[in-house]
C-alpha cells in the first residue's frame, strides 16, 4: 500500500475498495479474499481461508488514516472490522498445517491457503512450507493494528471508550498468537523459524522475514534471525527467495537491521530471481512470477521493491500519522550515493535532495510538518520552507 500511495494519490481508490471489500461480508463476519467477489473466496479450494489477504482490511483502514489524515472509512467500517476480526479468531482453534491435518499442534494458530504464494519454483501457487506461520503472522498484525483503530476512533472527541474491550480483546489476543507462533515455529538452536514441511529441510526466507518485520521474534533472538537471514541471501549468491509476502519485506527489513549493501545487490540482481532479469526478458511492466511463464504480465504484489526505493534509498519515511513527523536519512543504502525524491502529502510537497560526494543535503519542508534530520550526529529539526545542511552536521 506505501507502495501505491508513495506515487499516486488512491485516497479514493481505497475508500472505494474498502466498500468493495466490506460488501463481501457475510453474517458470520468472514470477508472475501477478493473484492468485488462474484460469492467466490469463502470456501477451501477457492483460496480461502487466506489471512494473509484479508487482513489488509484493518491495515488499509490505517493507511488512509496515516498518509491521507483520514479516519472517516475507519468510523464507517468500524463494525466490519470488528466481526472480521472476531470471525478470525473463532478460526484459529481448528487451523490444519500444511499438509491438511489438524495434529497435536493445530490449536492456536491461524491457516492459509495461499502462503508466500508464487515463490520461486512453485508455480503453482502456495509454497511447500506451513503456511499457518504466514496466517498466524498477518493475523497478529491485524489484531494490533485493529487495536490501534479502536485507540485512535476512541480518541476523538465526545468517541468515549466504547471500543475499549475490542481494542484488550484483540492485543491479548495477538500476544497469545505471538507465544505460540515462537513455540511452533522458531527454532531456538539454529536461530531461525522453520516448519516442519520445509523442503528438505531448506531456510525459507519469507518464514523468517514475517517475524522480523512483524514484532513477533523475542528480542534476545532477533540478532540470530537477522544473520540466519543474511546468511542465507549470500549464500544465495544475493537472490530473493520470496513470494508475494516476503518480497514486500525483503530489502527493508535487510536496511533497517544494518545490510542496506545486501539490499542494493539482491535489488539490482540480474539473473531470476529477480526484477533485472525480467528487464533483460524485455518487461517493462511487473509481472505475476518471476519466470518467463508469468501468467500476468502487469500484476502488483512483486513490484514492492519501489517502497524500499522511496523510504530506504531515499531515506524519507512518515513516522508519524498524516504526515506530522517525518525522518530524512541519507546513505542508509551503500551503493547510491545521490538521490532527489518530491513526495506529495497530506501536508504538501517535501522535496529532498542529497548528494553523499558532496556531503549535502538540501530539504523543501511544507507548513505544519516536523521534519527530523539523521545526517551523522544528535537529529536536528529543519524549519518549514527551503534549506541547506552538511551531511555530518552536529
Amino acid at each position: 500500500m506505501d507502495t501505491m500511495s508513495g506515487l499516486f494519490d488512491l485516497r479514493r481508490l481505497f475508500t472505494k475498495w474498502l466498500d468493495d471489500v466490506a460488501a463481501t461480508q457475510l453474517p458470520s463476519g468472514q470477508l472475501a479474499v477478493i473484492a468485488p467477489s462474484p460469492g467466490w473466496g469463502y470456501e477451501h479450494g477457492e483460496c480461502a481461508p487466506a489471512p494473509e489477504w484479508s487482513c489488509p482490511f484493518p491495515v488499509l483502514l490505517l493507511h488512509l488514516a496515516d498518509v491521507y489524515g483520514d479516519l472517516g472509512p475507519a468510523r464507517r467500517h468500524w463494525q466490519t472490522c470488528r466481526r472480521y476480526l472476531d470471525w478470525e479468531l473463532t478460526q484459529i482453534a481448528d487451523a490444519v498445517d500444511g499438509s491438511g491435518g489438524t495434529g497435536a499442534t493445530g490449536g492456536g494458530l491461524a491457516s492459509s491457503e495461499l502462503g508466500d504464494y508464487l515463490s520461486p519454483g512453485y508455480i503453482d501457487g502456495p509454497p511447500p512450507e506451513d503456511s499457518r506461520l504466514s496466517a498466524s503472522c498477518f493475523l497478529h498484525r491485524g489484531l494490533l493494528q485493529g487495536a490501534e483503530l479502536a485507540a485512535r476512533l476512541d480518541a476523538e472527541p465526545g468517541a468515549g471508550e466504547g471500543r475499549r474491550d475490542s481494542r484488550e480483546a484483540w492485543m491479548g489476543a495477538a500476544e497469545s498468537l505471538r507465544g505460540r507462533i515462537n513455540e511452533v515455529f522458531l527454532d531456538r538452536e539454529r536461530g531461525c523459524y522453520r516448519t516442519a514441511s520445509d523442503p528438505h529441510g531448506q531456510y525459507r526466507q519469507t518464514s523468517n522475514l514475517m517475524p522480523l518485520a512483524l514484532g513477533i521474534v523475542p528480542e534476545k533472538m532477533r540478532a540470530r534471525v537477522v544473520e540466519s537471514l543474511v546468511a542465507d541471501v549470500r549464500e544465495r549468491g544475493h537472490h530473493l527467495n520470496t513470494g508475494h509476502i516476503g518480497t514486500s519485506l525483503l530489502l527493508n527489513v535487510l536496511t533497517d537491521a544494518g545490510f542496506g549493501a545486501d539490499a542494493f545487490r539482491v535489488a539490482t540482481q540480474r539473473s531470476c530471481p529477480s526484477w533485472g532479469s525480467w528487464l533483460d526478458l524485455g518487461a517493462t511492466t511487473m509481472w505475476e512470477r518471476w519466470d518467463a511463464g508469468a501468467r500476468s504480465r502487469d500484476h502488483f504484489f512483486l513490484g514492492t521493491v519501489v517502497d524500499w526505493i522511496l523510504t530506504r534509498v531515499a531515506g524519507v519515511r512518515r513516522i508519524a500519522p498524516d504526515w506530522a513527523v517525518v525522518r530524512v536519512q541519507p546513505g542508509l543504502v551503500d551503493g547510491v550515493s545521490r538521490c532527489r525524491t518530491r513526495r506529495r502529502t497530506s501536508r504538501g510537497v517535501l522535496t529532498v535532495d542529497w548528494d553523499l560526494r558532496l556531503g549535502r543535503l538540501s530539504v523543501d519542508v511544507p507548513e505544519a510538518m516536523v521534519c527530523q534530520l539523521e545526517l551523522g550526529g544528535p537529529t536536528v529539526v529543519a524549519e518549514a520552507g527551503e534549506s541547506v545542511w552538511q551531511i555530518g552536521d552536529r
